[in-house]
């Protein structure tokens, strides 16, 4: 029904001050939007309205637009699952897509102890971290007025729902050994993401409401 166009930019940095020391930066702008809206799914819709609204069940005289055939009404399927994706997909072309941040940029570093000490123990450990930030992102889009037959919201509106940006720190630690008589080599590692922030919900979608929306939450969690 339309084309989805990426344009951006990336950045890839590595720096290794000594063979013990290593860091990267990575950083990226990106511009995601939907384009070249196809009019062939309108004049489609507009082609077999006539025939839709129209059509007589001749099983009982009624009209099949108004009928409802196993819990779903044509009308109501129509407005829900083909006019209001339709709808929002006119209005949103040429705009950046949803759940696309614009900018994004990580910083990541290890430290192999072996580089400062000659410690049995320590020499086979090494550190690290990282640093990463994302811009703002869409989840969601406001909602037009209710439907004029139903109190429910089944159309959108290109103002969007957004995200806050985000800033989140990770640490590492890793130790290299040798088990089963020096046989066998082992690399154990432990990854702690999102230093310093607790457990919490975080909006992940917005589904609309006349005013302004409900929300979707996931449980976002400091450890992994």
């Amino acid at each position: 029904m339309n084309d989805a166009e990426s344009k951006g930019y990336e950045l890839d940095v590595s720096y290794n001050p000594t063979r013990f020391w290593t860091m990267r930066v990575t950083g990226s702008q990106q511009s995601a939007i939907d384009s070249n809206m196809s009019p062939a799914a309108q004049a489609y819709v507009d082609s077999r309205m006539p025939i839709w609204t129209t059509v007589v069940d001749p099983t009982n005289g009624q009209l099949w637009w108004n009928e409802t055939t196993g819990g779903t009404q044509a009308n109501s399927y129509y407005v829900g699952n083909v006019l209001s994706p339709l709808k929002l997909a006119i209005a949103t072309a040429g705009k950046r897509k949803p759940q696309t941040r614009e900018y994004q940029f990580n910083a990541f570093t290890n430290v192999r102890l072996a580089g400062f000490t000659d410690n049995r123990w320590l020499k086979n450990m090494a550190v690290g971290g990282a640093v990463r930030w994302a811009d703002k992102s869409a989840i969601g889009y406001y909602g037009a007025a209710p439907d004029r037959m139903a109190s429910s919201v089944r159309s959108t509106k290109p103002g969007r729902f957004m995200t806050r940006r985000w800033a989140h720190a990770d640490l590492t630690a890793s130790y290299d050994l040798r088990i089963l008589s020096n046989k066998v080599r082992a690399h154990v590692q432990l990854n702690i993401r999102n230093v310093g922030e607790n457990t919490h919900l975080q909006r992940i979608a917005v589904n609309p409401t006349a005013a302004t929306g409900t929300t979707a939450s996931s449980i976002r969690r400091s450890i992994s």
